[in-house]
């Protein structure tokens, strides 16, 4: 059972209206009036310092936004911080850290807009990122997932790193080019076919999942996130499943984010991270394709787990990762 700050003068989310920026079309440029309810859902476990630049971000940029905060049993002090630095926020507190997928889920189930934006607590709003979400969603009718394109740090610097955030979906095709190939160290090196920022809205099959706009009619023909995971893999998961129901999914260049990557999985699992992601595809594969495809995809990683080991022996933790790895693939293929 998730605990929950309840107050009297909770109301439904008005019509968007975001302080400091212009309503701006994301495909011409011009403005163009936003009529979507939004709320906002920020996920946090252990990031107070960080949690607290989100929720700032959203007082400064989606002031009307309806907000709820879901803590997944942090023990830093950021459900004390939330309760005192932003009251006006709602906060859904769950007695133990059931995962990404289950808590984003209670705190989507309890939003009362339209749209909805499910946010990583180590993502900060930018000026325009919800009125680039909400234009593109309003333009598009089957547009059912959005995402902003995120960066490391301020998007106006031009030195900030941009996080690759809109994807194809993880095939055995691409994995086999990805493991055995060497395919996206080779492209970084050459910068051949490098992740760049698209100028218009492009159309993908999933987005990174720290910071996703739901047209409300597509998370309630989906039923939200699959909970058998307790971490990673969900981005994939609801991309391929909105797709299946008919939906489209857009990384919208006109909406930046910050995001701070990694901030909560890392406390988590530490170097055993990429393990845990691989347990994650494993799972996708098998769900979706069924079992040969998992124990194909088992194999590929096994194989390419072997050939990198040499190239990390510098490097004790990096090898170990590799190992660990490795235990995962092995597991995947029984």
């Amino acid at each position: 059972m998730v605990g929950m700050e309840r107050r009297r003068d909770r109301k439904k989310p008005s019509t968007l209206v975001v302080a400091g920026c212009g309503r701006v079309d994301p495909i011409r440029g011009d403005r163009i009036a936003m009529i979507a309810r939004v709320s906002i859902v920020v996920l946090n476990y252990n990031t107070r310092a960080l949690l607290g630049a989100c929720l700032r971000s959203i007082e400064q940029f989606a002031p009307d936004a309806e907000t709820i905060v879901v803590d997944n049993a942090s023990a830093d002090g950021s459900v004390e911080m939330v309760r005192v630095q932003f009251p006006r926020f709602e906060l859904m507190v769950s007695p133990a850290n059931v995962g990404f997928a289950r808590a984003l889920n209670w705190g989507l189930r309890r939003a009362t807009g339209t749209a909805i934006l499910a946010l990583n607590a180590d993502t900060e709003l930018c000026p325009n990122t919800l009125p680039g979400l909400v234009a593109l969603l309003e333009q598009l009718p089957r547009a059912g997932i959005l995402g902003p394109c995120q960066f490391a740090d301020d998007p106006d610097d031009a030195t900030s790193p941009m996080i690759a955030s809109g994807f194809g979906d993880p095939t055995l095709s691409a994995e086999t080019a990805r493991l055995l190939f060497f395919r996206d160290s080779i492209a970084a090196r050459l910068r051949i076919g490098a992740w760049q920022k698209p100028r218009t809205p492009k159309r993908v099959d999933w987005l990174m999942g720290a910071a996703l706009l739901f047209r409300r009619a597509c998370l309630d023909a989906i039923k939200g996130f699959d909970e058998t995971q307790f971490m990673y893999g969900e981005d994939w998961d609801i991309g391929y499943r909105a797709r299946q129901a008919g939906w489209e999914i857009y990384l919208v260049p006109a909406a930046p984010i910050i995001h701070r990557e990694n901030a909560s999985g890392q406390s988590v699992f530490g170097s055993s991270r990429q393990a845990q992601v691989l347990r994650a595809n494993l799972y996708f594969h098998e769900k979706h394709f069924g079992r040969a495809s998992r124990r194909v995809l088992a194999l590929l990683h096994l194989i390419g787990a072997g050939l990198r080991l040499p190239l990390f022996s510098f490097s004790r933790a990096r090898w170990l990762a590799q190992i660990e790895q490795a235990r995962a693939a092995w597991q995947g293929l029984q």
